[in-house]
């Protein structure tokens, strides 16, 4: 539809007829400036007013659309032009919106199936296993003196795991059952602490851990809950070797070795608990993508640790 040749035709028959932009605008039910941007060529009537706007200018409609007089041979019928108009209209309005469900459906599908790979590496993640037999995860140094050994297979890292374990709750035992030389007070301060690990080491399970030659991502779960206290503070080892530094000075190189050894354990469970919420996101943007927990390190650190300030408890106190 030209606009501009429309607008002409629809000023000359509106004046042919006698009648006023505002009277035409009055009949239509519009406003006078909407016919006024009609004959500027600005606009074009919408299609729900050509056929009024035809009755009043006593023309057809394609001859309003094509803005020029037609012979009678070429003339249609008002109703049929119109009628088609609609029904090329709501063509287009259901094409278009047979489009947009298209599309709708289309992002929806690729939502839902990202949706769904994410979850199947979930899933997938969840019941993998961490093999521990494998020479990665034994390959551990059992004590930090020069006396100690790298295993030469899982079984013998688990051998020595146990009697490091036992020999742990051996000294346990005896510095609960042996005051030694500490005073009434000093012993009750060790006591209360040396009572506090027993029960977190207790509380781990660590020799049902220890029989696993392998790990799914419930049991980490299971094993990191276990072991949550690590990263609360399990006993106050400054005040035991506050105690010890009053009998033997030396015992304050062993204190840095044992912070610094507590700060690494404490590590190994942050990067575990990072581990365990790696199936609920993204695993490409994780930090710790390419970590694999190792349960089996952290008793062996633990009781390491523990059997090293033990040892001192003893040895200071003179304990049998």
């Amino acid at each position: 539809m030209n606009h501009t040749k429309v607008g002409i035709f629809i000023r000359e028959i509106r004046k042919e007829k006698g009648f006023t932009q505002k009277e035409l605008a009055e009949q239509l039910g519009i406003t006078d400036k909407a016919v006024s941007k009609w004959e500027r060529g600005i606009n074009c009537p919408d299609i729900s007013l050509l056929e009024d706007l035809a009755n009043l200018l006593d023309i057809t409609v394609l001859e309003l659309i094509k803005g020029k007089r037609l012979t009678k041979e070429t003339k249609i019928n008002n109703k049929d032009i119109i009628d088609t108009m609609k029904y090329s209209r709501k063509n287009i309005i259901q094409e278009i919106k047979r489009t947009y469900k298209f599309c709708a459906c289309f992002i929806v599908s690729i939502i839902l199936l990202l949706i769904l790979i994410t979850n199947l590496k979930s899933i997938l993640f969840e019941y993998s296993m961490i093999d521990m037999t494998k020479q990665d995860y034994w390959t551990l140094t059992i004590l930090s003196n020069t006396n100690s050994s790298i295993p030469t297979s899982h079984d013998n890292f688990k051998e020595e795991l146990h009697n490091l374990i036992e020999n742990t709750n051996q000294k346990i035992e005896q510095i609960l059952t042996d005051q030694g030389i500490y005073t009434e007070d000093e012993y009750i301060i060790i006591k209360q602490n040396i009572t506090l690990m027993k029960q977190f080491l207790e509380n781990g399970k660590n020799d049902n851990y220890l029989e696993k030659t392998s790990y799914d991502f419930l049991q980490l779960l299971q094993f990191y809950l276990d072991h949550q206290d690590i990263y609360t503070g399990y006993i106050n080892y400054k005040e035991i070797y506050k105690i010890l530094l009053k009998y033997d000075n030396t015992k304050g190189e062993q204190l840095i070795n044992y912070v610094f050894k507590n700060q690494s354990l404490m590590e190994e469970y942050i990067y575990i608990y990072n581990y365990l919420e790696q199936p609920y996101t993204y695993q490409n943007r994780l930090p710790y993508k390419n970590y694999t927990p190792n349960p089996l390190w952290v008793i062996e650190q633990l009781y390491e640790n523990y059997n090293n300030l033990l040892t001192s408890i003893i040895k200071v106190g003179e304990i049998e």
